[in-house]
């Protein structure tokens, strides 16, 4: 409950209650050892104090889900890998958002093609930022297909990096259809 309340606070724009709830929700799942809520809990918050440039708040929320036991489920895992890639990014660390997508796509790839599109999409973002365009690109219109509702927001981030390849055609086109 406390991850939509919180979601939800966010949505309407009261972002003060929105991380009242959360850290609330997040100490009653640590209480409860329960590495879903608190990966789903900590994830919201990592993208909250990002947002208020406060990125060691964030990295110390993201050491939690990392360890905190049973971090075995695909959501919470994904979760995990998401916010560490969150924080590698800000602080410029591509080739350690690289390494993390690979070490999620090992993680996840028996868990459903959802979970596998979710870390191609990170780890093509990292392979952009690290100048490798093509591989980035390749990757995101490999994942597209099996990323269900945020398809239309992965084809935005493959418009951009078509866009950056002089593919303007191509990403207005992907722009248009989404």
């Amino acid at each position: 409950v406390a991850y939509w309340a919180s979601f939800a606070y966010t949505a309407v724009g009261s972002q003060r209650r929105s991380v009242e709830i959360a850290n609330a929700g997040l100490e009653a799942a640590i209480r409860r050892r329960d590495s879903l809520y608190t990966s789903l809990l900590a994830g919201l918050l990592v993208h909250t104090e990002i947002t208020n440039l406060e990125p060691e708040r964030a990295a110390r929320l993201v050491a939690l889900q990392e360890s905190f036991p049973g971090l075995r489920d695909p959501v919470s895992l994904a979760r995990a890998m998401i916010s560490r890639s969150i924080i590698e990014a800000y602080r410029g660390n591509w080739g350690r958002v690289l390494r993390v997508c690979e070490r999620w796509m090992a993680e996840v790839r028996l868990a459903g093609r959802f979970q596998l599109a979710t870390a191609q999409l990170t780890w093509a973002e990292a392979k952009a930022a690290t100048g490798d365009l093509p591989a980035g690109i390749a990757a995101m219109q490999e994942a597209i297909p099996h990323l269900e509702t945020m398809q239309s927001l992965a084809a935005m981030h493959l418009a951009r990096l078509l866009a950056l390849d002089r593919q303007d055609g191509a990403a207005a086109e992907l722009v248009h259809q989404h």
